[in-house]
């Protein structure tokens, strides 16, 4: 008697470790199953590579190191996404005159030509704006 009593009443029952999680959350999250081998859970056996939904509770804990959530992962990916920062790429190649204004070379980052014969100033420029993007 005193055990159904105790169960009846709610003594007893330690609260769960997401039960905060409860409070938040209502939707079901997405998760995919990690690795070999099924799982047999919420009912129905989850095959490898599975995604299903689930609320954060049901999940047992000896099961969260072969599920992952999906959700979380888009939450991170939406904010990486905007905390990019970006940077002017440096010209690595630069174009130099050579006999009297009517060749050109195409320098390289060790200042050194990166091809044997000279150039017309038109095809240096069109060589040095396609390396340099």
């Amino acid at each position: 008697m005193a055990r159904r009593n105790q169960t009846n009443s709610g003594e007893g029952i330690e609260p769960s470790k997401d039960a905060d999680l409860r409070t938040v959350t209502r939707e079901k999250l997405w998760y995919v199953k990690l690795g070999t081998g099924s799982l047999r859970m919420l009912g129905k056996i989850i095959k490898p590579n599975e995604r299903f939904q689930a609320y954060p509770e049901e999940i047992p804990a000896g099961f969260k190191d072969l599920i992952k959530c999906l959700d979380d992962e888009a939450v991170q990916k939406l904010t990486a996404a905007k905390n990019v920062e970006y940077h002017v790429k440096e010209e690595l190649y630069e174009c130099v005159e050579k006999k009297k204004g009517e060749w050109w070379v195409i320098n390289g980052a060790s200042k050194k030509p990166i091809h044997e014969k000279f150039m017309k100033h038109e095809a240096a420029v069109a060589l040095q704006t396609s390396l340099n993007r």
